[in-house]
């Protein structure tokens, strides 16, 4: 993944926002671009296992890694979807989360497929290309009203009309990944419980 420097975005949001000491400016972009990834599921990677045993374990970092996928600047996010053996599991039933990108399978499976979203570190200096080309006025919307939120200067009208174009935006990129899945036409199945 094509990574750019925190600074690029800088030219577009500079004019949004003004009386703003330069140093927050790059932590108030990564600050928005955390939020949006985390919210999105933008940064979408997958990975695929053959032959699962039941109850193993599997540290999703370390089997991209395997894949030859580069997550450097970037941490796990969400598990978007994993599905074995043609059918989709769910946390619970077919898989259980251990912690933060570890998760154990419960029954074997030939192939097993892994989704996961990432977001940038807390104190990336890079943030994923994406983001600039096709999410600019996402991100900065997103920065602007974290900065119009602070103490020193707080201004809730503009704080309101930025997260407003943030949310619009992120509904837009989240909209898009959702239309973007192979299982975007996915119904789920009819689980009959009993209740006491």
């Amino acid at each position: 993944m094509e990574m750019v420097p925190v600074t690029e975005f800088l030219y577009e949001f500079r004019p949004m926002v003004s009386g703003f000491m330069p140093d927050l400016l790059p932590r108030a972009i990564l600050q928005s671009a955390r939020r949006f990834c985390k919210d999105t599921d933008l940064l979408l990677f997958e990975t695929t296992l053959t032959a699962v045993t039941a109850n193993q374990q599997i540290v999703i970092s370390d089997q991209l890694a395997l894949d030859g996928v580069d997550t450097t600047g970037l941490v796990m996010g969400n598990i978007v979807r994993v599905s074995g053996d043609d059918d989709q599991l769910y946390i619970g039933g077919g898989f259980s989360e251990q912690s933060k990108g570890t998760i154990t399978i419960f029954d074997e499976a030939d192939s097993l497929t892994i989704s996961v979203s990432m977001l940038p570190e807390r104190n990336a200096l890079e943030l994923p290309e994406t983001l600039l080309d096709d999410w600019l006025d996402g991100i900065c919307a997103g920065a602007a009203s974290y900065l119009y939120q602070l103490p020193e200067n707080q201004d809730l009208k503009l704080h309101q009309y930025h997260e407003r174009e943030y949310v619009e935006q992120m509904r837009s990129a989240k909209r898009w990944r959702l239309e973007s899945l192979s299982h975007a036409s996915f119904s789920p199945t009819k689980r009959n419980r009993e209740f006491f």
